[in-house]
């Protein structure tokens, strides 16, 4: 299945090789009616541009992945509570890079919020790192 070559080609180190692999899966699956495969498609190409230091590409993934996890009246659907918490490790791991604390902060607490998740413990790890150093930063030795 595409998910079983996805999950091969991931182990590559030709960066170049692994962008065009998942633009062109992304255009492909433009017309396809498969969630799951897109989001994970596009969270692999995000996790590339962040190991590439590409913010700004990165910032235009995460925005198309939070469209995604929003309800028809533009909040954020809690039932894909496993998917949001994917976004927000990767977009907490570009904030770190960043050092962009007030973000990191917010996002680290609509983390906190989502309860109808069970997330991949790299995800959970991410998250709980990012808590920890910034209770660190304010002196919140117990919290961190």
């Amino acid at each position: 299945s595409i998910n079983s070559i996805l999950d091969y080609i991931s182990t590559s180190k030709n960066m170049q090789l692994l962008q065009e692999f998942y633009e062109t899966t992304l255009e492909a699956l433009k017309n396809s009616k498969n969630e799951r495969l897109w989001f994970k498609t596009n969270t692999k190409l995000g996790k590339l541009y962040f190991d590439r230091g590409d913010f700004v590409r990165l910032s235009k993934i995460l925005k198309q992945l939070h469209n995604s996890c929003k309800t028809d009246d533009g909040e954020e659907d809690l039932k894909k509570g496993t998917q949001l918490l994917e976004i927000y490790a990767l977009e907490i791991q570009m904030y770190t890079a960043q050092k962009n604390n007030k973000k990191l902060k917010k996002l680290y607490e609509q983390s906190l919020h989502i309860k109808a998740a069970i997330p991949h413990p790299v995800i959970m790890g991410v998250i709980r790192e990012c808590g920890g150093k910034m209770h660190l930063r304010e002196g919140q030795f117990d919290e961190a």
